[in-house]
């Protein structure tokens, strides 16, 4: 697998969503793109594509729910449409990657496949939100969604933090705060 050249982007992201939809029949809104495919100025590339299905659809629509039942769907998806790869299980139970063939006009990416990762997902605002990706060509430049999750996580736990009990931890500092309740951040 390689790099996706960021002209190519467009045409593959409608391949895979156009296909993704009929197999898995969902609605234009049930298929989201995350992260920097697409985003990238002329000339960029990007490493893999993100895309999230709606979990519950499907699962509804096929009756499955199984981690099983997930694979078995991933690997007639990918005979269908004759991606020759073996389904690779990706971080949680119901997530892939495949080598997905790159859709090009001049031939420069011919016959060469980028990966794609699809996420079954409950949330799907939620997480385009968390893995939202700037998108340079309209000049943005704001943190990444994982950037940002970092900094959420490492504040959440300081915002309104509640002390509900003190002790003398030593004699030297006196009181100090030994049981309080805090938010916390996870996705």
């Amino acid at each position: 697998m390689t790099k996706i050249d960021q002209e190519y982007a467009k045409a593959t992201m409608d391949d895979v969503k156009m296909k993704v939809m009929q197999f898995f029949n969902l609605k234009d809104d049930e298929v989201i793109f995350t992260g920097s495919l697409g985003k990238k100025l002329k000339g960029g590339k990007s490493g893999d594509m993100d895309c999230a299905i709606s979990k519950s659809t499907v699962e509804r629509e096929t009756g499955m729910k199984t981690p099983e039942e997930w694979f078995d769907l991933y690997e007639e998806f990918a005979k269908k449409y004759g991606i020759d790869v073996d389904v690779l299980p990706k971080f949680g139970f119901d997530g892939v990657a495949f080598a997905w063939p790159i859709v090009n006009a001049n031939g420069e990416q011919d016959s060469e496949f980028v990966q794609l990762d699809i996420t079954p997902d409950d949330n799907l605002r939620f997480r385009g939100w968390s893995q939202y990706a700037p998108d340079e060509v309209e000049g943005e430049d704001y943190v990444k969604g994982l950037v940002r999750n970092q900094i959420i996580q490492s504040a959440a736990p300081v915002i309104d933090k509640k002390v509900l009990e003190t002790g003398l931890v030593n004699k030297m500092d006196g009181e100090q705060p030994t049981k309080w309740e805090r938010y916390s951040y996870s996705h």
